[in-house]
Order: C-alpha cells, then sequence, then structure tokens
C-alpha cells in the first residue's frame, strides 16, 4: 500500500477504526465509515454506495472493504467500463458476492470474488453471457475446491484418494472438471475357475471393470473460462 496516496491513506485509517468499534450503537457508526470509505474509490465507490447502503455486521463491513479495495485496484489497470458498474447485472453479481462474505473469511477466496467484479467491467468479459453463472459457482466453493481446480489447470489428476474423489465430483458436477477413464495396461485379464457359479463370474467380471479403468481429471472448456474470469489479470501469474 502507497502510504501518500490520500485515499489509501484514509482507507488505512478508517479500517483501525471499523476494529475498533463494538456493540451494536458501534456497529451501526462502523456501517457509516465504511460507506464512507466505499464512496473514496475512485472507480466502483459511488455506484456501490449507491447499490448497497445497509452495512451493519462489523465482520462484514471489513470484508466488504477488503473486496472493493482489491476490486478497484484491480480495475485501475484493467481499462474498465464504469457505466458497467451501474448496469442491473452488476447490481446482481455484487449482491452475489455480498452473500459470500457473511460465510467465508478466506482470504484467497476474497481475492478472487474482487477479480470476478473486476473482470466483470472489462471488454474481454463484456460479450460474456455466463458472468452471473460463474459467480454462483465461485460463491459455492470452499478452499479445497480452489486448490484442485488450480492442480487439474496444470496437469491432469489420476486415480485420487477417497478425499480428492469427494472435491473432483462436486467440482463435475459444476462441469468446471472432465472425468475420464482409460485402460489399465498393467492389469491382467481375470481368470474364471471351472467350477464358478454364474453369479461369481459376473462378480469377478464386474471386480475387473471396475479394476482395469483408471480414472483422470482434467480442466474443462468451461472450467477454463471461469478460472479466468476469477483470475487477478494484474498478476503476473496466469492461475488465480
Amino acid at each position: 500500500m502507497l502510504m501518500d496516496d490520500p485515499i489509501e491513506l484514509q482507507l488505512s485509517n478508517l479500517r483501525e477504526q471499523v476494529r475498533g468499534f463494538v456493540g451494536e450503537e458501534a456497529a451501526e457508526m462502523a456501517a457509516g465509515i465504511v460507506l464512507h470509505a466505499i464512496k473514496c474509490l475512485s472507480i466502483v465507490g459511488i455506484p456501490v454506495v449507491d447499490a448497497w447502503k445497509d452495512l451493519k455486521q462489523k465482520h462484514i463491513n471489513e470484508r466488504v472493504l477488503e473486496v472493493l479495495t482489491d476490486m478497484n485496484n484491480q480495475s485501475k489497470t484493467n481499462h474498465v467500463n464504469k457505466d458497467y458498474f451501474k448496469s442491473e447485472e452488476f447490481q446482481t453479481l455484487l449482491a452475489l458476492m455480498l452473500e459470500q462474505l457473511a460465510t467465508t473469511h478466506d482470504k484467497d477466496k476474497l481475492h478472487l470474488l474482487a477479480s470476478a467484479l473486476a473482470n466483470s467491467a472489462t471488454s474481454e468479459f463484456s460479450t460474456e453471457n455466463r458472468k452471473e453463472l460463474f459467480m454462483r459457482i465461485l460463491r459455492n466453493l470452499a478452499p479445497e475446491h480452489v486448490q484442485m481446480l488450480r492442480r487439474v489447470t496444470q496437469y491432469s489428476v489420476s486415480e485420487p484418494n477417497r478425499e480428492e474423489l469427494a472435491v473432483l465430483q462436486a467440482l463435475v458436477g459444476n462441469g468446471l472438471v472432465r472425468e475420464s477413464f482409460r485402460p489399465d495396461a498393467n492389469f491382467s485379464e481375470p481368470r474364471f475357475g471351472s467350477d464358478w457359479s454364474e453369479a461369481e463370474i459376473k462378480r469377478a467380471i464386474k471386480d475387473y471393470i471396475k479394476a482395469v479403468l483408471l480414472r483422470s481429471y482434467r480442466i474443462s472448456d468451461f472450467g477454463e473460462a471461469f478460472m479466468k474470469f476469477i483470475s487477478d489479470s494484474t498478476s503476473k501469474a496466469s492461475v488465480p
């Protein structure tokens, strides 16, 4: 943070004041301070304040300020369309972000929300009609889901353990990851006993099919578009 920047200096002071408040009455005072701080944000401040003026809970106030400050900083270099912040579509994305702030404290997740909001106003995503869907998916992802998405973006994940499988299946359900099966070349064919019953043979074949197929996961085209939407384009890293 550049402390010689008057807006950044004011935001820093306001954050300290917000943290010092306690009690219901103090929460109302904190809300007013946060609204004033948001208004100072050069690009997104006034549209956001006009769209949402009911800041009440202290921890949410701090998260809102953190996300919007991050969003504002990214918007300075992203060449955003400021008029987009007044659109109904942006108000919907903003509302989805605000809903998420009541249930997350993860700093990485807050940064991804800021990146998604900032990217939504850029020319690159001006024709993207899945922005609301992307935001709804992001809202429902836990840190473990995001970490796994980063893995499958870089390389295929094969034969996951039970915990990884649960995370991957959720991502498959959202269309972010593709699940594929391939034969295991090292697995030999099953051998049947001459006195086996029909039920034993069927069970052996079923077990063989299950064992011989290797399961692997890779990012889908939809997942790649989603990851681009939630990435910080001002960062050197291509993956959020």
